[in-house]
């Protein structure tokens, strides 16, 4: 697991914040870790292999920053003999865990979330169409006002504003014209 607290796009009060984050989930594991340059690397022994995914810090806010990553199938781990790297000794050598839930579980009680960018794009893909539904209702022309008479000038006026709307990201509740 590469955590990577120092980075340039985050403000130093946020880094000093995932910093002590860091620390006290690293004490509570227990084992022995890696000091980088840009934050630790920490082993995991896993008794199945885990996907690679993103680690993500989600602050007050519920914004959610990528810290770092699970790198496992495919990936190449620096060991702690590599230049500007120093082994911190504590406890056991690994983070045993059993599955991706397990790691999920530890690291949530630190406002750290694992997932992928896959994840991330389809739950917001969920939440905007959730948010454009609740418009859509809120838009809605009752049936009553179809079945009126109206003059060309109105029904012009009418093909205006939908098609107005059709070119807008709202649908029009009007799909038969």
């Amino acid at each position: 697991m590469d955590l990577d607290i120092e980075k340039e796009e985050t403000a130093i009060s946020l880094q000093k914040q995932l910093e002590k984050n860091t620390n006290l989930l690293l004490d509570y594991l227990g084992c022995f870790y890696v000091k980088t340059k840009k934050g630790y690397h920490v082993y995991l022994l896993t008794d199945e292999l885990l996907p690679n995914q993103l680690i993500y810090h989600v602050d007050k806010f519920g914004k959610k920053r990528i810290i770092g990553s699970i790198q496992s199938k495919g990936k190449y781990v620096v060991g702690f003999d590599s230049k500007d790297k120093k082994l911190v000794e504590k406890g056991r050598w690994f983070w045993h865990v059993k599955d991706l839930e397990q790691v999920k579980a530890k690291l949530g009680k630190f406002f750290i979330e694992v997932g992928n960018k896959g994840q991330n794009i389809e739950n917001k893909f969920l939440e905007l169409q959730q948010e454009l539904r609740k418009k859509q209702t809120e838009q809605a022309v009752p049936l009553s006002h179809l079945n009126q008479n109206i003059n060309h000038g109105q029904l012009k006026q009418a093909k205006a504003n939908i098609q107005a709307k059709i070119l807008s990201k709202y649908k029009t509740p009007l799909p038969h014209l």
